[in-house]
């Protein structure tokens, strides 16, 4: 059985789509906007990942109690569209193998996005990478 949860989907107009848990186990599909200049600067931090790193499946990078965490990422980037995975990247009980800086930028975009729109806490992996208030 895989449990599949949308972290979150961003479009080139502004909308915002993720799915927020509820009662039962089941999601439901928030929707939002952010602004262009949001947009714009989400852009530009995507531009500077080196996305040749990025392929396939990577990891897993820590290991956890009872969990397989998978977080698939799909981008547009001036090369085109760039589809990867990464297994257990959040900070757990023991690293495995370091994550690539590059894997870390792009899965902290995905993290503090969910955390604006969805008002969640950002990971602590990605706090230095939040922009001040």
């Amino acid at each position: 059985m895989q449990d599949v949860q949308l972290q979150i989907r961003l479009y080139g107009d502004g909308k915002v789509e993720w799915d927020e848990g509820t009662i039962g186990k089941s999601y439901r599909r928030r929707v939002t906007a952010i602004t262009p200049a949001e947009v714009s600067a989400i852009e530009r931090d995507l531009a500077t990942i080196e996305t040749t790193e990025l392929h396939g499946k990577m990891g897993p990078y820590n290991t956890y109690t009872d969990t397989l965490v998978e977080i698939q990422i799909r981008m547009m980037t001036s090369q085109g569209e760039r589809m990867f995975s990464a297994v257990n990247p959040w900070p757990g009980l023991r690293e495995i193998k370091p994550l690539p800086p590059e894997v870390r930028s792009a899965i902290c975009e995905v993290n503090i996005l969910r955390s604006k729109v969805a008002d969640e806490p950002v990971n602590r992996m990605c706090e230095s990478k939040t922009p001040s208030k």
